[in-house]
């Protein structure tokens, strides 16, 4: 059951803060390395044209690999110290996720770069916590298996298709750069500072698991809100070498992108800025 709120206005959360699975460390560190190879490769026609999400310039708030579990925080009318007790309480109930990554991109409207993510068990920790804090967007609760996705970061070009082909052959080839992770934590956004926002580790079992979804489904049913259309971001491999002519290939250290300065900076973290995923078909890749 939701603990009770005592929620006031020098207490209330900040309407980006939003929950996040965090990825054991290997997983995020392979993350963050396809992303940077993403963003420093040479000899393709895209070259300069990405930035990793972890660049300021990107205008994703420098955010860690992530899914995003739950959005809109600040609609449930319950104060941060109530928001962070039911994540923690959350916490206890589910174990640790597994979950791969596949060679399925996708760019949406606002260049936001994604990877889909086979991660079924991160859908039962959704709704869990929508059930905890009704009220909250309902999107990631009740989106299907086939729609999750990470962030790895932005994309400056103008050949939105031709990316998502290429970057969708490039990883089906090297299929070793979408590795296994596991989910070992979930948190509160950086939007949620000064407030803490603690990585809180998964305790649970399978059965505790079940019985909190079962007794959260009838409370997020209730719950009436907007669905607020997002996705989250990315994460792959840890080998990157090899790379074929025109693909993630001629990687430089000093090479610094000189066509990728000019990103849109507006963050939302409640949709982590990617709201209207439906413009970028599925897609992206090509000779690594």
């Amino acid at each position: 059951m939701a603990l009770s709120s005592n929620g006031s206005p020098q207490s209330s959360i900040d309407p980006h803060a939003y929950c996040r699975l965090r990825f054991d460390e290997a997983a995020e560190e392979a993350i963050e390395n396809l992303a940077n190879v993403l963003q420093w490769h040479r000899n393709s026609q895209h070259e300069g044209m990405f930035v990793a999400q972890k660049d300021g310039r990107a205008g994703m708030n420098s955010a860690p690999p992530h899914l995003i579990l739950l959005s809109g925080l600040s609609k449930c009318n319950q104060s941060a110290n109530s928001i962070s007790a039911q994540v923690r309480h959350a916490s206890t109930q589910f174990p640790q996720i597994t979950g791969r990554l596949l060679p399925k991109c996708k760019v949406t409207q606002q260049g936001a770069v994604l990877v889909s993510v086979e991660c079924p068990e991160s859908l039962r920790l959704s709704k869990a916590l929508l059930g905890l804090l009704p009220g909250c967007d309902r999107y990631y609760a009740e989106q299907s298996p086939e729609a999750i996705y990470l962030t790895l970061g932005r994309y400056a070009g103008s050949d939105v298709e031709g990316f998502e082909q290429w970057l969708d052959r490039s990883l089906e080839s090297q299929l070793d750069l979408l590795p296994r992770f596991r989910g070992t934590c979930i948190q509160l956004s950086d939007e949620a500072r000064p407030f803490p926002n603690p990585r809180l580790a998964l305790m649970g079992s399978l059965a505790s698991a079940s019985k909190l979804v079962a007794e959260t489904t009838a409370t997020a049913a209730a719950a009436a809100t907007t669905t607020t259309t997002t996705t989250a971001v990315g994460g792959l491999g840890d080998r990157f070498g090899g790379f074929g002519s025109g693909g993630l290939g001629g990687l430089h250290g000093d090479a610094v992108p000189q066509r990728n300065t000019n990103f849109d900076t507006d963050y939302d973290a409640a949709s982590s800025i990617l709201a209207s995923v439906g413009s970028g078909g599925a897609g992206g890749g090509g000779g690594l």
